[in-house]
């Protein structure tokens, strides 16, 4: 147990000790559990002439500034304020344990609690001390601030989700399964690919072109070569094995045939990353697909509604292992796989 979470466990049960009147005397060991001792060191009645001191409020808004650290029997510092320095906390924000005790105390208290090391996880019996250093009522300013802040919490979540459904337009609301089988009027593409410099070895893709037909078109074109580049001697440059293998950096920025970027294509729904082996657009945030794609090795869910999916491998399913096998963690391949040919495979 940390030290801090002893003290709160303690602390909870000393709201019958709120002065030194009520507990014998400034200075005696009050036993609160099985080797576990509270002391009042100074009270705030005496340090005010036998005025008592001000009583810490119970009100939501209103602060309290304490003092405290915890040192081992050797005087090793195991915990302390933020910074060493008296800290200032609204009372409202107090876990329930903390509120419970501190309204029991006054301005000017200061006390001792001593925990065997067994309690506090420790090689050594430790010390707390605690001083109650001042109180501060709100002011309607504050308390105004107070909602103000979260007002403009919820304000902002509210336009950040109204801009992510409208203008983004960042998840589809018509989620389809995937077809069980090929649609012949579908397209099929064929990526022949060189592993470390070997002989090349085909990929077969089925694009979507009845799900997402701009999507599709865009991979289609960059394939048989476009005036914007073509997929032909680039590289799958980013591999992870367990996630996916990434190519289409064409370069002059990635970009698609129909400008620098172009939008997510949820018109007619959206099948979801569910199965190995299928064909996704690679983006950096809603709305910025270009040339680069990426086909997945395992179900990757979480990219549902983020990346759009396009295509699916028919065909060298061993080709894309045998790419993910150069992968790493960080994505930077060991051996290179380059797309020697790429060509739409007439039926």
């Amino acid at each position: 147990m940390r030290p801090t979470q002893l003290l709160v466990a303690i602390l909870c049960l000393m709201t019958v000790m709120v002065t030194a009147d009520q507990q014998g005397g400034k200075g005696d060991w009050i036993e609160l559990l099985e080797g576990v001792k509270m002391k009042l060191t100074a009270s705030a009645t005496e340090k005010n002439k036998g005025k008592p001191g001000e009583q810490v409020s119970q009100d939501y808004y209103d602060s309290v500034t304490v003092w405290y650290e915890a040192r081992t029997q050797d005087g090793t510092l195991v915990g302390r304020s933020y910074g060493g320095k008296d800290e200032t906390i609204m009372i409202g924000l107090m876990v329930p344990s903390w509120r419970m005790m501190i309204h029991s105390l006054q301005v000017g208290d200061e006390i001792e609690l001593f925990s065997p090391a067994s309690l506090a996880g420790k090689r050594q019996d430790v010390t707390f001390t605690l001083h109650i250093k001042g109180v501060h009522k709100a002011t309607l300013v504050d308390k105004l601030m107070h909602h103000h802040i979260l007002c403009t919490a919820v304000v902002g979540l509210f336009v950040y989700f109204i801009l992510q459904a409208i203008v983004f337009k960042e998840s589809p609301k018509d989620y389809k399964p995937l077809p069980a089988s090929k649609n012949p009027s579908n397209p099929i593409v064929v990526l022949e690919v060189s592993i470390s410099k070997k002989k090349s070895e085909a990929i077969e893709l089925e694009l979507f072109r009845d799900m997402v037909p701009k999507t599709a078109e865009n991979f289609l074109s960059l394939c048989e070569g476009h005036k914007v580049g073509c997929y032909k001697n680039t590289l799958f440059h980013r591999v992870i094995p367990g996630f996916m293998i990434q190519g289409g950096d064409i370069g002059n920025g990635g970009a698609s045939i129909y400008g620098l970027k172009f939008n997510d294509e949820w018109t007619n729904g959206a099948y979801r990353h569910t199965e190995p082996f299928l064909l996704s657009m690679a983006n950096h945030g809603p709305n910025t697909n270009g040339s680069q794609f990426f086909i997945t090795t395992e179900p990757t869910r979480w990219l549902d509604g983020k990346h759009v999916v396009f295509g699916r491998v028919i065909s060298g399913q061993t080709v894309v292992k045998s790419i993910e096998a150069t992968g790493t963690a960080s994505g930077k391949p060991r051996a290179p796989s380059i797309i020697t040919k790429c060509y739409v495979k007439q039926k």
